[in-house]
């Protein structure tokens, strides 16, 4: 038998390891870019490693890893839906290439395309952000337009959907412009502050995706795959002897015994 993960499991394992990609990369930020030491040789290398604000790195793998593993999730229940031709389905499976889309855009860095915005627009100095005046009114319409599909789930994968989906637009869009204004605030030169709002958004956003994937999987798990079809039910054929007759109605059978199938002595 092959061993399973349940989602709590799921979820504990991702929380763990999120913390501690956190604590190493803001460990190492603070040594390196705030006491500008070197405790060892090519710590440099080890920094950009483990930095959670940079591309190509750990922490970024990890972050495509956990999307595209939800896209995955996603389209399995979009599919097991439709197999048991439930509502719906179509509404898992835009949700699975929308994670698809997300996990595209943390290893290939696609939302930077959106900051030619910058060119036109600029929102109190965040110019390297701008991107997210693209992301509010989709993620508004988005949320409109999943309102049914979001009343239709049971009533904690539907609070669960809605904290992890708080969480993690909080992080992906209010941190991510608290960072920007922190930045430029500093010029540039990396601060405590802003080491702990670069910490706090890549936290939440993973932590946000964690929570989600755990509630799909728990939804998953209550939710049985009907796509084999349970056997027929074969009705009992009736009795050749006839309808059972009623109270104190004797039979040719009835008159047997059952130990030795005699017929009974009768009364003289």
């Amino acid at each position: 038998m092959s061993p399973t993960v349940s989602p709590g499991q799921l979820l504990r394992f991702l929380l763990v390891a999120i913390a501690g990609i956190q604590v190493v990369s803001l460990v190492a930020n603070v040594v390196g870019r705030v006491w500008r030491l070197q405790p060892f040789p090519r710590f440099d290398w080890f920094l950009a490693f483990v930095d959670v604000d940079l591309e190509g790195n750990l922490p970024s793998w990890f972050s495509t890893a956990l999307l595209l593993s939800t896209a995955a999730v996603l389209w399995h229940a979009g599919a097991s839906q439709a197999r048991r031709r439930g509502p719906y389905a179509r509404h898992w499976k835009l949700l699975a290439v929308i994670f698809a889309f997300l996990s595209l855009d943390e290893a290939a860095q696609v939302h930077e395309a959106g900051n030619a915005l910058g060119d036109t627009v600029e929102m109190a100095g965040a110019v390297d952000r701008s991107w997210v005046l693209l992301a509010m009114p989709l993620t508004v319409v988005f949320a409109l337009a999943y309102l049914g599909f979001l009343r239709h789930l049971p009533t904690r994968t539907r609070w669960l959907v809605a904290v992890a989906g708080t969480v993690f637009v909080v992080g992906a869009v209010g941190m991510e412009l608290a960072g920007a204004w922190l930045g430029i605030a500093h010029e540039g030169a990396a601060s405590l502050g802003y080491l702990l709002v670069v910490a706090g958004e890549e936290t939440m956003e993973m932590v946000g995706v964690s929570i989600f994937l755990y509630a799909v999987a728990r939804h998953l798990q209550h939710q049985p795959d009907r796509s084999v079809p349970a056997p027929a039910v074969v009705p009992r054929p009736r009795s050749a002897v006839g309808p059972r007759p009623r109270s104190g109605v004797g039979t040719l059978a009835d008159a047997t015994t059952p130990a030795t199938g005699t017929m009974r002595p009768g009364r003289t």
